[in-house]
């Protein structure tokens, strides 16, 4: 299942989603990290971080490197620049019940 999901386009995705009894809103995510999530400062400059990861297959196991942008923020929290970004989404769109704000 997982596997197709990561095969699917967003249209598709957002096609699917459509004909569920959900509500779906497309919003952009331009910018969303570049600002801290808790003091609302901007972010100038991200530390690259590289972590290594094993993934057993069927005849061996393999090494891959993932590659992560990391910073400190106000709080002294490290958090990852895709992590930020979804904090500062969910922090514009949605209201602390999890509901969708009216936008515009």
């Amino acid at each position: 299942m997982r596997h197709r999901i990561h095969q699917w386009s967003v249209a598709k995705l957002v096609e699917a989603l459509n004909n569920k009894p959900l509500h779906v809103v497309e919003v952009s995510e331009a910018y969303s990290s570049s600002k801290d999530p808790f003091t609302g400062k901007p972010i100038t400059s991200y530390t690259p971080s590289m972590i290594r990861i094993a993934v057993r297959g069927r005849k061996r196991v393999r090494v891959i490197k993932v590659q992560l942008r990391l910073v400190k923020l106000g709080n002294e929290a490290v958090l990852d620049r895709d992590v930020i970004g979804a904090v500062n989404i969910g922090l514009r769109y949605l209201s602390s019940n999890g509901s969708p704000m009216q936008c515009g």
